[in-house]
């Protein structure tokens, strides 16, 4: 799961929005994006906040668990 949010924070990163619409380019989402670019813009924002920092929550709560239990052997 932890891998899994941190690339979709890779991925809705909003300065990657120009290489989406690069790859989009000729479809009817481009066109929705490119008409819309900055409710796109918002939305990818908080996508990658919300995803980036799952995705840190999820890590950091692992390295915890992991080291929590070799103190217990």
């Amino acid at each position: 799961m932890r891998y899994l949010m941190a690339a979709i924070a890779a991925l809705a990163c909003p300065c990657h929005l120009p290489i989406w619409l690069a790859l989009l380019s000729g479809t009817a989402l481009a066109g929705v994006i490119s008409d819309h670019v900055e409710l796109a813009f918002v939305a990818f924002t908080i996508l990658f906040v919300v995803s980036a920092w799952t995705a840190l929550r999820l890590f950091s709560r692992d390295g915890r668990d992991t080291r929590s239990s070799r103190s217990l052997r």
